[in-house]
């Protein structure tokens, strides 16, 4: 080729670059920081960050020849969030796990670094395709599980299979659900209500102008009221969940599947049900990292060597079961595999629609609407 040809070529190749046609790699990282900050939740997110962190800093002297420390903070997710806004620009945490409304959020505002700006093709290949495409490039989604029915097998009479068997007599004072009032998981009571009676809920509960249609809602709401009169309490999240069911003073409560597995890992005779209606999913989480991060280096590290197959694997080796969205290259463990939907089962996106309701347009009416029927009773 010519001189000039050559010239000619590296010059479209330059343009084509620019305008995004051909692909011009991933950014490359050199050098890394001395340490990390990572703001993740209490719970299963921080067990899974700390069985890593070991091999993670044995990965970075072998890679950078180069002592790092990894800062685990945990807390709520809202908490985080609360923080960040508050010390932005200046955030005093790296990497933080957040749910998928509030990485939206983050990204109007123009918070996060492009996550995905650091990944090769290969190395994005063994993830669930939705998964990457979930945040905008900003993040990967990282974990999935499933709420509903946990049954005590030893102790519950009927069997239960259907949204509907929450108002069996049977098990009147024997079953919980959480309070809308108290935790955002007490919100899917009324989605699963709405999925019994056959609801569509963005088709039926969202007005034309995005606000809650609260004639459409209603049904669902009144179902969630006999729910209450069949119950023991309404629970306030995981930790008041776990005591009744291992004392055996509820037969069935609506809770993670992960929390059930862990249960059954534990030695109760549990088991998470998929209602035949149809099941709910929540998570779809991801790590980011502000573009004004201390050690941002660093955490992008840690964000690929955590998801990465020997990530997953630390995990599961470290027990952490029914959370992670699956790569294909990482064997699901057995144990997860019982914690998984039937094929064919319709799977509602649970994140949407508590995202949905966070609106402060819809929050203030459904929380009206759940203290009145659900509560009151009127």
């Amino acid at each position: 080729m010519h001189k000039k040809s050559r010239f000619l070529v590296s010059i479209l190749i330059m343009i084509l670059m620019l305008t995004g046609i051909v692909n011009a790699g991933p950014k490359k990282i050199t050098t890394v920081e001395d340490q990390v900050v990572i703001n993740t939740t209490t719970g299963i997110h921080a067990d899974w960050v700390e069985c890593v962190i070991p091999e993670f800093k044995k990965h970075i002297k072998a890679k950078y020849g180069k002592e790092v420390d990894v800062i685990v903070s945990p807390g709520a997710i809202a908490q985080n969030w609360a923080k960040l806004e508050i010390e932005w620009p200046k955030p005093s945490g790296d990497l933080y796990v957040l749910y998928k409304n509030l990485i939206a959020e983050g990204a109007k505002k123009g918070y996060w670094e492009k996550m995905l700006d650091y990944y090769t093709d290969k190395e994005l290949a063994p993830f669930n395709k939705t998964a990457v495409k979930a945040h905008g490039g900003y993040s990967i989604a990282n974990n999935i599980h499933f709420w509903g029915p946990v049954v005590r097998e030893d102790l519950i009479p009927i069997k239960f299979d259907s949204w509907s068997d929450f108002t069996d007599p049977k098990i009147k004072g024997r079953m919980t659900f959480d309070s809308a009032l108290l935790v955002g998981s007490g919100s899917l009571s009324v989605l699963a209500a709405g999925i019994q009676l056959g609801a569509d809920w963005e088709k039926d509960w969202v007005a034309k102008d995005g606000t809650l249609n609260k004639k459409a809602i209603e049904p669902a709401l009144r179902l969630v009221r006999k729910w209450y009169e069949n119950s023991l309490t309404l629970t306030e999240g995981s930790g008041t969940i776990r005591p009744l069911l291992q004392r055996g003073e509820t037969m069935v409560s609506a809770w993670w599947s992960h929390q059930a597995l862990g249960q059954k890992e534990a030695g109760y005779n549990v088991k998470f049900i998929f209602p035949k209606e149809g099941t709910i999913a929540w998570g779809f989480n991801g790590y980011v990292i502000p573009k004004t991060a201390k050690h941002k280096n660093l955490a992008i590290e840690f964000h690929k060597f955590l998801l990465s197959k020997r990530g997953y694997e630390l995990a599961y080796n470290n027990g952490i079961y029914g959370f992670l969205i699956p790569r294909s290259d990482v064997e699901i463990p057995t144990a997860e595999k019982n914690f998984q939907p039937p094929a064919g089962l319709p799977v509602v996106a649970g994140y949407d629609f508590y995202d949905w309701l966070q609106q402060e347009n819809v929050h203030n009416d459904f929380i009206e609407m759940f203290i009145r029927i659900v509560i009151q009773g009127q």
